[in-house]
């Protein structure tokens, strides 16, 4: 493809999927944020919550923000890094804190 049939692709791709859409990171979305969840109803949350519910499933998402690369379409926080102990270093902090709730 020449230049100006790149061009004009690109022009029609911003005109049929160039609009504003909610982030993938953001479910849900942010509208439905509220600051209303204290550190302490979080940890009742993982506490009580979980155990009185053992049999619910539930599905949580972890970030984990070091990637090898920055991929094209992501717009997660991320650093790039080929460093995998900042990795193995935020999952010890992690597994920390998850064990305090425990």
């Amino acid at each position: 493809m020449t230049t100006s049939i790149l061009s004009e692709v690109d022009k029609k791709l911003i005109a049929k999927y160039g609009n504003n859409a909610f982030m993938y990171v953001e479910y849900p979305h942010k509208k439905y944020w509220n600051n209303n969840l204290s550190y302490s109803k979080l940890v009742e949350f993982f506490k009580k919550g979980l155990l009185e519910n053992i049999n619910e499933k539930y599905l949580f998402y972890v970030h984990i923000p070091h990637c090898h690369t920055q991929c094209l379409y992501c717009t997660c926080h991320v650093e790039i890094t080929k460093d995998y102990n900042q990795v193995k270093r935020y999952l010890d902090y992690l597994f920390k804190e998850i064990d305090l709730l425990t």
